[in-house]
């Protein structure tokens, strides 16, 4: 799991130019953290996701996406590495 802080220090030192979106947002940690730095942002998952400062916007298996379907620039994730099909 990314901690808050991790993902602060992630976009602090790394530069984001546009929109950054979380496939595998789980509690929202990546989100809040590019909220917290200015950073548009929105999130998806397998099951719906609340609290999550308003982001989330499907739910769906980041493996079920279209190679050729992205909604932001950026892709920024943890996923549940070990639960793979």
């Amino acid at each position: 799991m990314v901690t808050l802080n991790f993902a602060v220090a992630l976009f602090r030192a790394e530069r984001f130019i546009g929109r950054v979106w979380d496939p595998a947002c789980g509690g929202g940690n990546i989100l809040t953290a590019a909220h917290q730095c200015g950073i548009e942002r929105v999130g998806s998952d397998v099951v719906q996701r609340q609290g999550v400062g308003g982001v989330f916007f499907d739910e769906r298996d980041f493996l079920e996406w279209p190679l050729d379907y992205f909604i932001a620039d950026n892709l920024v994730t943890n996923p549940p590495f070990g639960r793979g099909k």
